[in-house]
């Protein structure tokens, strides 16, 4: 699985339980800017890294990476530290439950 792929699977489910903008919205302007990040991980950790990369493209998230009061933020460092983020990783695990336990049954 690409993350396009896990995007379109995941993406609703993720945006839905955190409450913004759907990300499957800003696969297509935005999904080829984040290979960088994935390189040389599992499709699981790639779609993962995507799904954040996509908040850095939604309030509130955009306000602490793209849209600050001091510039701009590394995104590649903003990633990873929101990967640690409980309420995101949680977001991720549950809709990853949900929504690939329907692709595989």
């Amino acid at each position: 699985m690409n993350h396009y792929e896990y995007i379109d699977i995941v993406g609703k489910r993720f945006s839905d339980i955190l409450g913004v903008r759907n990300i499957q919205d800003l696969v297509s302007a935005h999904g080829d800017k984040c290979y960088t990040y994935m390189y040389g991980k599992t499709d699981i950790e790639a779609g993962r890294i995507v799904c954040v990369f996509l908040l850095s493209y939604v309030k509130p998230y955009s306000e602490t990476v793209r849209d600050t009061e001091h510039g701009w933020v590394d995104v590649e460092s903003w990633i990873n530290y929101n990967l640690n983020d409980p309420m995101i990783n949680q977001a991720l695990t549950i809709a990853e439950d949900i929504e690939l336990y329907k692709v595989r049954v």
